[in-house]
């Protein structure tokens, strides 16, 4: 619900974070206040429905609150280097990921989850808070005119941008689940139960290194092949490692190449709505779009897994019969979606043949 709500909610707030620069910094502050609260609140629950409420949906808003005005302030701040800007800050959510499974497990089974959630709320207002007093615009709210309706959305015209739609759309369908399926995969191989922890922070860290290197080689080259390409990497690694896997080896090695590939697909988004859109405040919608369609990709993802579930367990059918729908599924959702580097091609080879057509019209030599 958390995650969610977090990417759905940008599209929401986008709007007010553009339409009111003077505030920006205070909306951080409330989300970031909300984030806190939520976790409080969640420490008092005595039924599953308020976790829902204040880890799920309170959490989500909280996030999503905080974080969209962050996003703003830091196009302002990259635009060459955007793309390595935006690898070293979701790799940082990566870095997390390396330790905080196993220590929250610690925590959870040592102290109970009230205790674990009001000490993760300290932990985070003493990490986090701080850091937002260093936060602030680089072109000052009193030099930023907003005007309702002014957002320019010619862009739309622009087949790409649906072709990039489709792709991220689809890629979603796929990203969660891996990450939901593996410790339960390798408990059913009769691995160690330390061994789900372990596959997702083989995750993590692929993810950390690759996002940045992956945002880095944005800034230089075309955005069109990697964003493809990961998802061509991705589709393939769950189709050819992940179904087949028998041992931990070779789960590790899916680990790390889901990491590396669809853990940093995400990255690309700035850079892609940089290059479809005209404006910041286009590419800031577009990015929003962008994310609008992984939460609906997240909310999908859970039902159609569950219809795709098997029964039983057979060690010797392709991914341990159980999760032979859900390997298919993920793969599939990949390898069509890295197809939208067909389109850009087709595009790519129309334009140039056009402007072939036209400098020999004007008389000018090729």
């Amino acid at each position: 619900m958390a995650t969610g709500v977090s990417y759905l909610g940008i599209l929401f707030v986008n709007p007010i974070a553009l339409r009111y620069p003077h505030f920006q910094r205070h909306i951080t502050v409330l989300g970031w206040s909300m984030c806190i609260l939520g976790l409080i609140g969640a420490s008092f629950a005595t039924q599953v429905w308020h976790l829902i409420l204040f880890q799920g949906v309170f959490y989500g808003v909280g996030w999503v609150v905080c974080y969209t005005p962050f996003l703003i302030l830091l196009n302002q701040w990259f635009d060459k280097k955007r793309g390595l800007a935006y690898g070293i800050l979701f790799g940082a959510s990566g870095i997390s990921g390396l330790f905080l499974p196993f220590l929250l497990e610690a925590l959870l089974h040592r102290f109970g989850f009230r205790t674990t959630l009001r000490a993760f709320a300290v932990a985070t207002a003493l990490c986090s808070g701080p850091g937002l007093l260093m936060i602030k615009p680089r072109i000052p709210p009193a030099m930023i005119s907003r005007k309702p309706g002014r957002n320019n959305h010619a862009f739309l015209r622009n087949p790409l941008v649906y072709v990039f739609a489709a792709s991220i759309l689809l890629q979603g369908l796929a990203f969660f689940l891996p990450n939901i399926f593996l410790p339960s995969y390798a408990l059913a191989l009769n691995l160690p139960p330390s061994s789900g922890d372990l596959l997702l922070a083989i995750t993590s860290l692929a993810q950390v290194t690759c996002q940045i290197a992956l945002g880095h080689f944005s800034d230089k080259a075309s955005i069109h092949l990697p964003s493809h390409a990961c998802a061509l990497i991705s589709g393939l690694a769950v189709l050819l490692l992940w179904g087949p896997a028998r041992d931990f080896g070779r789960l590790a090695a899916f680990a790390a190449l889901w990491g590396a590939t669809a853990g940093s697909y995400s990255v690309l988004w700035t850079r892609v709505a940089a290059v479809l859109a005209p404006g910041p405040e286009e590419t800031q919608t577009l990015y929003g779009w962008f994310s609008f369609e992984r939460g609906v990709a997240n909310v999908l993802c859970g039902p159609i897994a569950a219809v795709l579930l098997g029964e039983e367990v057979d060690a010797a059918r392709y991914g341990l019969g159980r999760y032979a729908g859900v390997v298919g599924f993920t793969g599939g959702c990949l390898l069509v979606s890295s197809l939208g580097v067909v389109v850009w091609w087709w595009d790519r080879g129309e334009k140039s043949g056009r402007e072939r057509v036209g400098r020999l019209d004007a008389g000018i030599p090729l």
